[in-house]
């Protein structure tokens, strides 16, 4: 990120008066890393797992992104929730996010879906 300030000219030349002007340049979002990296998640019916993504800086940007399930049968990407999902069913599903400036997901993981519940025998 850059900052730069500066102060415009006033109609006689001078600096001194004149209101400052600041510029900041932001790096934009090319990869991120999905946190915590789960490879299998336990859940009980109703439940909810939460993801996070750090830039390429280490800065937050779970609220910057787009979050969707590549199997929403599977795990539904909670609307208006950035970062949360909720297990509907045992399996494998993806996670992909995505920056509006992307042209196709910035960060993916897989989550293996294990349910809590006893099966019946």
């Amino acid at each position: 990120m850059a900052i730069q300030r500066t102060r415009p000219r006033t109609r006689c030349g001078s600096t001194r008066q004149a209101p400052y002007t600041v510029r900041i340049d932001i790096d934009p979002i090319r990869r991120i890393t999905i946190l915590p990296a789960y490879h299998t998640v336990r859940f009980s019916p109703g439940s909810q797992i939460s993801f996070r993504a750090a830039d390429q800086s280490g800065n937050d940007v779970t609220q910057l992104l787009t979050w969707e399930s590549g199997d929403p049968q599977r795990l539904r990407a909670e609307q208006g929730m950035p970062g949360v999902f909720t297990p509907l069913s045992p399996g494998r599903a993806e996670i992909h996010a995505y920056h509006k400036d992307s042209r196709g997901p910035i960060g993916e993981t897989v989550v293996m879906i294990q349910s809590t519940r006893q099966e019946a025998a």
